[in-house]
């Protein structure tokens, strides 16, 4: 792991000129040569050692934007003005860009990413590339191949001040040929035999949302899930307020909108039309219960009616005739089952079922236009992370067949096209450089994919219309601030940042420093890297540069390291930096690595990871050496006590999202006390308060957070704070008593993408 950028790097000239160039305005025919890379603003195509480099429009036009300007900072305002003239984006979809070049580019020969944050500012590009002519570097690969011998010309090889890169061999280019001519045949036969396909299935998934428009139908909503009509006219959708839920149907081209179910203290796990659009059906699970009901209601209201009793887990789906619906079920606490049913919920029968490591999701399935076959989601886990694919099932033969598999973390929601030629989805692909839920399309029966969304927004339920012209999702959108309050005075709470916030935030986690900073997991470069910021939320620098996340940082007592969770190359790891972010050592690996905390006397790190499928408590030297699991129930969020004694944590109840509060002995895990009362099981730590006396966590009631406390010796809990508005993403003390907190909300919009191109 590299160090943050130099002292000299945050010293901003405020005379500095801007940019020497815009996008399009390089020389003629230039070449950028650097590392290995070539940026050809002709061709407009990066190359790697002569293959090229995947990259949008807007990702090349950044790229040589910085490259012009190598070793000069870039302002934000200058970016986002050269690379989206005369149009609203927001700071996060530059940043977004940002992280997909340095996804893409890697780290150089130090190990330093080639693109600089320069926090609040800008970007800046190290080092400076040499330009080529065109027409110089298109002359020496000629002669290069002629020859035949893998000589390079003095031009490309040996430039004026160093050999900043190697251009491509001729041995690659010709391999490069070969391979380009083989492919060029080999796809003239599968256009040929793709095209039969397409030209039986009308090729909507070719043709549909290459180029689109996106409108806002809510503003400052709660969207908890919705439908789009098949005629494309209205969108049914639930909205929470409070601990209530309501659903309401809206005319796309109108504001005209009706409540058509009353608000009640329930959750809608899909919404669907019927074919003929004159009925929304829903699944509404009550609080408390894992399974739903499937009901039905007219378009403009009326009295809902129950079409499945209990044991509904996911969004139903009606089969395109309208006689029979598809859901998944949990069949056991381990088994999930994909069922079809009547429409009026006989007749049911059990089409497969998966076990829960790798079960259908409760996102639910989908019918294809003629009802021969289902595709549904599912979630698995390889033991490192989650990953997600797609089951296609025959109704009546039972075969089935996987697509999708491999890259992806989640899948959502599924829709067809009318066609049959392609499926609208919601879905997160580990490999991209986006990193939130993206709409995606993907042609059927191949599993090719292109996506339809590219921000760092996230995208859940999702509507398409019959004729693929609209397509209807819920958009979510942070937030939120940092706020400190001296001496745990909620009253005297001040915020310190003013910014959008980061979606998951409550994934990220935050702590005070010894010497009264702030540490935090942020996407503020794009991907999510420890920063540290005074506690005003003034001179923000970046600790860690490395591809994949690093997260949830704690500083160690005297301030010397600072331990955090890293899932870079698609493992999870416990690692210990210097407080300046150099000199990373891995001190463990495993399962599902989360949580660390570090003993007051900075020997040991103790942690959550998994231990033959059940979640267990860790500890580790803090300078290396074999980790050590905790006898006793292994506890979420473990936190130790400012005496060094014992350990906090919640452990699972059996009531849904509840935990219990749990001491466990520090050097031998066996349990010291379980408080009775019950507190919410969710990704806020457990914070012990500064004196050692009490235990602290997040309780959110009807959509307001605030910071309970729970005394170590008894006694019934109490609420520290009294906010009457917002959410509370993560939160911590420090040693003097000032609590800090992210507070705000994510707003969840329907949005509607509409199909701009021509058909």
């Amino acid at each position: 792991m590299s160090k943050a950028p130099t002292k000299n790097f945050q010293i901003i000239d405020k005379e500095m000129p801007g940019p020497r160039s815009t996008p399009g305005s390089a020389p003629a025919g230039a070449i950028y040569r650097f590392g290995p890379f070539c940026l050809d603003t002709s061709e407009r195509v990066l190359t790697r050692g002569g293959d090229a480099v995947q990259l949008t429009p807007k990702a090349f036009d950044t790229l040589l934007l910085l490259v012009e300007n190598g070793g000069r900072l870039v302002t934000k305002e200058q970016l986002m003005e050269a690379i989206w003239p005369h149009a609203f984006v927001e700071e996060k979809t530059l940043a977004q860009n940002i992280f997909t070049l340095r996804k893409v580019l890697g780290p150089d020969a130090d190990g330093r990413h080639y693109i600089e944050t320069v926090p609040k500012h800008g970007y800046r590009f190290r080092g400076e590339a040499e330009a080529v002519r065109h027409d110089h570097y298109a002359s020496s690969m000629e002669q290069d191949i002629r020859r035949g011998d893998g000589a390079q010309l003095d031009l490309i090889a040996r430039p004026a001040k160093e050999n900043i890169g190697a251009a491509p061999s001729p041995r690659a280019v010709r391999r490069k040929t070969i391979t380009l001519a083989v492919i060029a045949v080999v796809a003239a036969f599968a256009s040929l035999a793709v095209g039969g396909f397409i030209y039986r299935g009308g090729g909507l998934e070719k043709s549909a949302f290459q180029k689109i428009d996106m409108s806002r139908l809510t503003n400052g909503g709660s969207i908890t899930s919705l439908g789009l009509s098949p005629d494309g006219k209205y969108v049914a959708y639930g909205e929470a307020r409070g601990d209530t839920q309501s659903l309401f149907v809206r005319q796309v081209e109108t504001t005209s909108s009706v409540e058509i179910v009353p608000p009640s203290p329930v959750g809608y796990r899909g919404i669907t039309f019927s074919g003929n659009g004159a009925w929304v059906y829903y699944v509404a699970v009550e609080r408390g219960s894992l399974s739903g009901t499937l009901y039905r209601v007219p378009l403009l209201g009326g009295a809902s009616q129950k079409v499945v009793q209990g044991s509904v887990d996911s969004r139903a789906e009606l089969s395109p005739d309208g006689k029979r619906i598809a859901f998944v079920r949990w069949t056991d606490r381990a088994t999930t089952a994909l069922v079809i049913a009547n429409a009026d919920g006989t007749d049911e029968r059990q089409l497969a079922a998966r076990n829960y490591g790798d079960g259908f999701s409760l996102a639910g399935p989908a019918w294809s236009p003629d009802g021969k076959t289902l595709l549904a989601p599912t979630q698995s886990y390889n033991g490192q992370q989650p990953y997600a694919s797609i089951v296609e099932l025959s109704i009546e033969g039972g075969t089935t067949r996987t697509l999708l598999a491999g890259r992806w973390t989640w899948i959502g929601q599924l829709m067809w096209l009318a066609d049959g030629s392609g499926i609208v989805l919601t879905a997160w692909d580990s490999d991209s450089e986006v990193m939130s839920d993206q709409v995606w399309i993907m042609s059927y029966p191949k599993g090719e994919t292109r996506r339809v969304t590219s921000d760092v927004n996230g995208y859940l339920g999702l509507g398409a219309s019959a004729d693929a012209r609209i397509i209807a999702a819920s958009q979510s959108t942070p937030a939120v601030n940092f706020w400190v309050a001296p001496g745990g005075d909620w009253t005297q709470a001040r915020k310190i940042t003013n910014g959008a916030g980061d979606i998951y935030s409550q994934r990220l986690g935050l702590a005070w420093t010894p010497d009264g900073r702030i540490i935090y997991s942020t996407r503020q470069s794009g991907n999510p890297d420890v920063w540290v910021m005074e506690p005003d939320g003034t001179r923000q620098k970046q600790l860690t540069f490395e591809p994949g996340a690093d997260l949830q940082p704690v500083p160690s007592p005297d301030g010397r390291y600072i331990v955090f969770v890293s899932t870079s190359d698609g493992k999870t790891r416990l690692k210990r930096m210097d407080s300046d972010g150099g000199n990373s050592v891995l001190l463990a690996d495993g399962d599902g690595i989360r949580f660390p905390s570090i003993s007051p006397d900075g020997k040991w790190v103790v942690y959550a990871a998994r231990a033959r499928e059940r979640l267990s408590t860790w500890r580790v030297p803090i300078e290396g050496g074999e980790p050590v699991q905790l006898t006793g129930p292994g506890a979420l969020q473990p936190s130790v006590s400012p005496d060094g004694k014992s350990i906090a944590g919640l452990v699972p109840d059996d009531a849904l999202g509840q935990a219990k509060l749990t001491l466990v002995a520090f050097d031998d895990g066996r349990v010291i006390k379980r408080f009775e009362g019950l507190v919410p099981l969710s990704f806020s730590s457990v914070r012990w308060s500064p004196d050692g006396r009490s235990l602290t966590y997040v309780v959110t009631r009807e959509g307001v957070s605030n910071i309970w406390s729970q005394p170590v010796e008894g006694g019934m809990p109490k609420a520290l704070t009294d906010w009457k508005a917002d959410l509370i993403y993560r939160f911590d003390w420090s040693k003097d008593g000032r609590l800090l907190c992210e507070r705000g909300t994510t707003k969840s919009d329907v949005i509607l993408i509409r199909d701009a191109g021509e058909h």
